[in-house]
């Protein structure tokens, strides 16, 4: 099965300490973003393989993946880390687990 990186390495020690109570993977699989195709292209520019391969996204880009928002400009919605984080826990539960 093919795998998505959520990259972690920029997190700081609370955000570290709260993907790891959130139980954040540090993949998820590729079946689950395969959908947001459209919207990564339109935030990145670029398909979801080729993020894959350059380390994936981090929290809050995934967020604005699974919610269809922009990244960028007026209507972007932006979030700090920890906001990122715990969104991104909820939005995976639902989508990898069926439910809360």
């Amino acid at each position: 099965m093919r795998e998505f990186k959520i990259m972690k390495a920029h997190l700081d020690r609370d955000e570290r300490a709260l993907a790891e109570e959130a139980g954040l993977p540090d993949t998820i699989p590729f079946s689950v973003v395969s959908p947001f195709e459209r919207r990564a292209k339109k935030n990145h520019g670029q398909t979801l393989k080729r993020l894959s391969e350059r380390g994936g996204l981090d929290p809050y880009e995934l967020v604005t993946l699974f919610e269809d928002r922009p990244l960028f400009g007026k209507d972007a919605q932006h979030m700090n880390g920890l906001e990122a984080i715990t969104r991104l826990a909820l939005l995976l539960k639902v989508r990898m687990d069926g439910g809360l």
